[in-house]
């Protein structure tokens, strides 16, 4: 897909890992003064969708919006996972997010379920146990 119709952030921020870098967004607004048609269609698509799934909306969307402007479409990775994997540790601050580790981590700490492991053994403390935990258990291969 040209790049002068799409933004693709992760985490909210450009570059890194994500493919638009700020000289991409400078080869859109080039893009965008020289485009005789005066008029710049943006397009957020809705939420749990991930870089692929956005990239293939935009896809197949552009050739029905270059007929009225200059389409850009703006790729935030919201699918489940992406969500996840860009928001861990904020995650691991939000309480509602910390109760139900807590609750799910509460049989390797010893603690109740009703009890907050974090706030009681300390997150540090927690991690360390329910490591020790999980290394008796599973079996883990060096490769």
């Amino acid at each position: 897909m040209d790049k002068r119709h799409y933004i693709h952030c992760r985490g909210g921020r450009l570059g890194g890992t994500a493919d638009t870098s700020a000289a991409d967004v400078d080869d859109i607004i080039t893009a965008l003064r020289a485009d005789t048609r005066g008029h710049l269609i943006l397009y957020f698509h809705g939420g749990l969708v991930s870089r692929k799934a956005g990239l293939e909306i935009a896809e197949r969307l552009t050739p029905l919006c270059l007929g009225g402007g200059h389409p850009v479409f703006y790729v935030w990775e919201s699918g489940a996972w992406e969500t996840i994997r860009n928001n861990l540790l904020e995650l691991a601050v939000e309480p509602v997010f910390s109760a139900a580790t807590s609750s799910a981590i509460a049989p390797l700490s010893g603690l109740p379920a009703n009890r907050s492991a974090n706030s009681t053994l300390g997150c540090s403390s927690l991690r360390l146990r329910a490591e020790a935990s999980w290394s008796r258990t599973l079996m883990v291969s060096p490769n």
